[in-house]
């Protein structure tokens, strides 16, 4: 699977829905092999935080922060053993710092 941007993130949440409480309509199996996210959103905490992309994270919960734990893939890893993950983002990215 790959994304970019805000796909990067979708992707790389898709890979760790398998640590989402059982209880939760989004929980899913790690199905999911690999993982290329492109320029992506890795830390949705930090990019809610920090506000980058003019809130668009703060937008994405609706200005809440208590979905992160379900959102954030940061806060989701580890990743399922054997899953493939690729994090490629420009050092001039002005939008999503790579750091």
């Amino acid at each position: 699977m790959a994304g970019h941007s805000a796909g990067g993130q979708l992707a790389l949440w898709s890979a760790a829905r398998h640590r989402l409480p059982p209880s939760c309509s989004w929980h899913g199996k790690p199905a999911i092999g690999a993982v290329v996210a492109l320029a992506a959103l890795s830390d949705l905490g930090e990019a809610f935080t920090a506000g980058l992309g003019d809130g668009a994270a703060a937008r994405l919960l609706d200005g809440r922060a208590e979905l992160l734990g379900l959102t954030d893939p940061v806060r989701l890893l580890p990743l399922a053993p054997g899953t493939r993950l690729a994090l490629v983002h420009g050092v001039r990215d002005r939008l999503v710092p790579w750091t």
